[in-house]
């Protein structure tokens, strides 16, 4: 994989730069993996290109440019791609999206058939759970937090350090978090991604 990946740098003009500005819906798990078509995908729409380059990069790399088998591409800078992909969301597909430390591959917590969806696509142990994301930050994490009622620590945390990188776990909510999402536990991780196309998903 290191070297499909150095090859596939070459092919975007060296470019290493990444440009976290696309999501994606995968409708099978099993194209995830297997399909080499599929990785290369993946990792193309990381890669820093103009959409005008998109044709002649994606002809020279001997890739077909419509989307992969099982695959939708939006651009993240379009509400429209947005409202797509939250529709792929709710009516129970995975989608990857972008936030500010890596790509993450989601479902509505809620959804268990939808959250074993993204189980199965990364391989991802059941008893491992799953960090809730929402971009309502005080109201979201009352919202998952068991009666409505997180501890104060965790409030004074959220007002301080969200959005941004932090996950504050706390007693769940079993009706706003599924219980795979939450591998069975009692609690849940949550917090409030720093990046546009997070937050507007």
């Amino acid at each position: 994989s290191k070297w499909l990946c150095s090859k596939f740098i070459e092919k975007c003009n060296g470019s290493k730069r990444m440009v976290p500005n696309w999501c994606f819906h995968i409708s099978r798990a099993a194209t995830v993996v297997p399909s080499l078509t599929t990785s290369l995908f993946a990792f193309f729409v990381h890669c820093s290109i103009k959409p005008t380059q998109q044709a002649d990069l994606l002809k020279r790399t001997g890739m077909n440019p419509a989307s992969p088998p099982g695959c939708r591409l939006w651009d993240g800078r379009n509400p429209e791609h947005i409202k797509q992909a939250a529709a792929a969301l709710r009516s129970g597909l995975p989608v990857a999206f972008p936030t500010e430390t890596v790509y993450g591959l989601g479902a509505i917590a809620q959804d268990d058939d939808a959250v074993a969806r993204v189980f199965a696509a990364k391989g991802r142990p059941s008893d491992n759970p799953l960090i809730v994301h929402v971009a309502d930050g005080e109201a979201g994490l009352r919202r998952v937090s068991l009666n409505g009622q997180p501890p104060e620590i965790a409030l004074r945390l959220a007002r301080r350090f969200w959005p941004g990188p932090l996950s504050i776990c706390v007693l769940a909510n079993p009706a706003a978090v599924g219980a795979r999402a939450r591998a069975g536990l009692d609690t849940v991780a949550i917090r409030v991604p720093d990046h546009p196309v997070a937050l507007a998903l």
